[in-house]
């Protein structure tokens, strides 16, 4: 598990923001505005929907329908015993 906040997204075609970093390509799917913060909703390959936390007033590198890398520090990863 990662938590929605500590996913970073950044446009398809462009390099890592930072070495050793986890990493999945994606379509977003949705942006919604949640007070102070906004989630965008990115959709892997297999269909499944990863949701990003950010805050609202943050710029965003990306819209609705553009082709994305969703990233993550290795550390940022937990596992859940159990869980599918």
């Amino acid at each position: 598990m990662v938590r929605p906040s500590a996913i970073r997204i950044r446009p398809a075609g462009t390099g890592p923001s930072r070495p050793a970093v986890s990493e999945m390509p994606g379509v977003v799917s949705a942006d919604i505005y949640a007070g102070d913060s906004r989630k965008v909703l990115v959709a892997g390959a297999d269909g499944a929907e990863l949701v990003v936390r950010c805050e609202s007033g943050a710029p965003l590198p990306c819209a609705v329908g553009d082709e994305v890398v969703l990233e993550w520090d290795a550390d940022s990863c937990h596992i859940i015993p159990g869980a599918a």
